[in-house]
């Protein structure tokens, strides 16, 4: 669709006229190409480079523009004040994700919308910072709870404006088989910000987890095609985070495969750097992409996996459990990894080990998610029957 092709050109800094030169822009469908826009959170960006033209939705984006240039002034005059009571308290913090890209890779807060502020920390540090966060206003919700299941930790404090911080401990949940360092990408950040080399992992495992079927897709042969459809799990904006960051540093790209050879994320790397260089062809990534080995599909997993593919509704899960759904696919790609994932992951040089260690991790894994599905359960059960009998004084 050409709409597509206006839609990829045009959410990045680096927009090029000559790309939508020969689109006819009066017959598009505007209507759908700003649905896109801010289903993929780049209608900042498409505003950015449809300024100077003519366009029927150009007041509508003007206006998201205008939004999330107040809305993350504000977001990051809430962080400041995070930062100078955590830098008293000798807490140190490293922010991810949207704040930060904003700021170093846009070099315009009203470029990347976000919706909360994430921020890394030492675990140990998570008592003082949830009190510090408290003084604040902020109320984090059920901590023990998070702490003990999850990855990270949301707080909120509510008023006129709502703010939300996640306080993270780890990149993500250890249902996405690797070895991430988390004590590695504390000493490696600078001045409370991640390398190039090390964002560009922790972007590639953000988008790992929440688009858990990239597998699949990045065999397509049309990505706009599925980018802009539903379910997917991804966003063009994430995409867009990764152009942005690679074409505007000078990266490292041995370390980045060192690394994730020494985090057993060589999987991930591939597939959603292969798509990324779909999106947007660099040669850099195509060179990288040469020298990472290939990981391919089984039959079962494609048997499971491409019906998910074709559905044209999003995924639905149990509200009960209190943190990110574990996807059912998720769960059958930790206990039945391939088999190249899991010799990375357990550093298996001789093949006939493999075997062995296949049968070992399948049954540590079930044992493992039936152990956490437990004791979820048995948290609900204790706290409905707290509801329903209440304490008498």
């Amino acid at each position: 669709m050409l709409e597509h092709e206006l839609l990829l050109n045009c959410a990045r800094t680096k927009f090029n006229p000559e790309g939508i030169s020969g689109i006819d822009l009066d017959a598009l469908d505007w209507d759908y190409v700003l649905r896109q826009s801010k289903l993929h959170n780049i209608a900042p960006l498409v505003h950015n480079s449809l300024r100077d033209f003519s366009v029927p939705i150009r007041k509508q984006l003007q206006a998201i523009y205008a939004h999330t240039g107040f809305h993350n002034m504000l977001y990051l005059e809430e962080l400041k004040k995070a930062e100078e009571k955590f830098k008293r308290h000798g807490v140190k913090v490293i922010v991810l994700k949207g704040p930060a890209l904003a700021l170093e890779v846009y070099g315009n807060i009203a470029l990347r919308p976000f919706v909360d502020v994430d921020i890394l920390m030492r675990k140990e540090d998570l008592p003082e910072t949830e009190t510090l966060l408290n003084s604040l206003g902020y109320l984090c919700e059920d901590p023990e709870f998070y702490k003990r299941y999850h990855f990270h930790l949301p707080c909120a404090k509510k008023g006129k404006i709502d703010f939300f911080f996640e306080l993270h401990w780890a990149f993500v949940d250890r249902f996405i088989l690797n070895r991430v360092d988390m004590s590695e990408v504390r000493e490696l950040s600078v001045d409370g910000m991640l390398p190039p080399e090390i964002n560009i992992l922790y972007l590639l495992l953000h988008i790992e987890k929440h688009a858990f079927l990239n597998k699949i897709i990045c065999r397509e042969r049309n990505p706009a095609e599925w980018i802009f459809s539903n379910p997917r799990g991804n966003q063009l904006i994430w995409y867009t985070d990764l152009y942005e960051l690679i074409s505007g540093n000078e990266i490292d790209w041995q370390s980045v495969t060192e690394l994730s050879r020494e985090w057993a994320m060589q999987h991930i790397v591939y597939h959603n750097l292969h798509i990324l260089n779909q999106l947007y062809p660099l040669h850099q990534v195509e060179d990288v992409l040469r020298g990472m080995p290939r990981y391919k599909i089984g039959l079962l997993k494609r048997l499971i996996y491409v019906p998910a593919l074709r559905k044209n509704s999003a995924f639905t899960f149990s509200p009960d459990i209190q943190l990110r759904p574990i996807r059912a696919l998720d769960l059958v790609d930790y206990v039945f990894p391939s088999p190249g994932a899991l010799a990375s992951y357990y550093r298996i040089a001789k093949r006939p080990m493999l075997a062995v260690y296949y049968v070992l991790h399948i049954i540590t894994g079930l044992k493992e998610i039936l152990r956490e599905f437990l004791g979820i359960c048995q948290k609900k059960l204790y706290a409905n029957r707290k509801r329903e009998y209440p304490a008498r004084g």
